[in-house]
């Protein structure tokens, strides 16, 4: 699909715009007549780990390695949010390195007060600004609600499918359902929101799931023989918690208030993830999934270097061992395929989770 997409964006006029976070409002980009397309490197470019500190998050040297290969042509921008040192130093490499016409730093707030809200809308309002008079596009009030219509449909068709997954009315493996969430970073609107509907559409009307069901969260998910791996070893993966997906806000963006205000409450108050100050919001959320999902084991992924997530780590675990849930944490370099070594864990971990009966 990937391929088949970049073929397609080579043979285009309209200017595409690269982001690698999930924070990035790619509604102001649509609304300016341009293509988002999320840069998630596959397989890693290892260029990058020459010009980046070797314990730096894999994933930002993925993209570093794109950037000096130029992997992606017919990229005429990127969009880096300022969540981490690494995404910083991104920022500084691709500057340097890469000729893009346009290239943008955002800031992203740590808190999601009133503030903090009005905060993030005067970053959304500046990359705005220089999106709309970098490429000479014109936005008003109802182009961007057409878009925020568009877009929430494709929230509403994500949210059925976990719903419909946690039911057990969806024959969807949990490897293929992360990678149809993914391709929502590269096809367009017009093409993905009828995907979606295919596969809601697809439901069989329920049936008694099987498998051990798990919570799987953490940030990136390259690696979709993770959840294949848990679900050869007896297991279910009822729900999942990732920047490629799952982390869904329940709530839509406001058609009725400002744009921009309206997109910053969106973005910065949706379940948060371990980047954000409020921790204990984010631990309420995912006991929130386990709960909703019956999961009896949580798998927590986490790339190399990843502080925040691997500062967050301990902090979940304390509160599972407390209820009583195990967890298991695999920490992996940004690649593709098997590990021996973490497939020998997971088998192991789902082992003592089927064995285990009801917590």
């Amino acid at each position: 699909m990937t391929e088949a997409r970049e073929k397609y964006l080579l043979r285009q006029k309209t200017p595409v715009i690269g982001w690698c976070c999930s924070y990035v409002p790619i509604e102001i980009l649509e609304s300016a007549g341009l293509v988002p397309f999320r840069v998630l490197p596959s397989p890693p470019v290892e260029m990058g780990d020459a010009y980046l500190n070797p314990n730096f998050c894999p994933y930002v040297r993925a993209i570093m390695g794109e950037g000096l290969v130029k992997t992606h042509p017919f990229l005429s921008g990127l969009i880096i949010v300022n969540t981490c040192d690494g995404m910083r130093r991104l920022y500084d490499g691709w500057s340097y390195y890469r000729d893009l016409p346009f290239l943008h730093l955002m800031d992203l707030p740590r808190i999601t007060t009133p503030a903090g809200v009005r905060r993030f809308r005067e970053e959304i309002e500046s990359l705005a600004e220089r999106v709309f008079s970098h490429f000479g596009a014109a936005s008003t009030r109802e182009t961007m609600k057409a878009c925020f219509e568009i877009s929430n449909k494709t929230r509403i068709l994500m949210q059925q499918i976990e719903h419909l997954t946690i039911r057990g009315c969806l024959d969807l493996p949990a490897s293929e359902r992360i990678d149809l969430f993914k391709a929502g970073g590269i096809l367009p609107r017009a093409q993905y929101n009828p995907l979606l509907e295919r596969v809601v559409q697809s439901c069989d009307g329920g049936r008694d799931p099987t498998g051990t069901p798990v919570l799987l969260t953490g940030a990136m998910l390259e690696n979709t023989a993770i959840p294949s791996m848990i679900e050869e070893a007896g297991g279910r993966v009822v729900v999942h918690d990732l920047c490629v997906g799952g982390r869904q806000p329940e709530d839509l963006v406001s058609l009725s208030e400002d744009p921009l205000m309206a997109l910053a409450r969106h973005y910065l108050l949706r379940p948060p993830c371990a980047r954000m100050q409020e921790t204990e919001k984010r631990m309420e959320y995912i006991l929130g999934l386990i709960r909703q999902g019956g999961a009896r084991g949580v798998i927590y992924y986490v790339l190399k270097f990843c502080d925040t997530f691997l500062y967050e780590a301990p902090v979940l675990r304390r509160k599972l061992d407390h209820l009583g849930i195990p967890m298991l944490t695999i920490e992996s370099e940004y690649r593709q395929g098997r590990g021996g070594g973490v497939q020998t864990r997971i088998q192991a971990f789902m082992e003592m989770l089927n064995n285990s009966g009801t917590p």
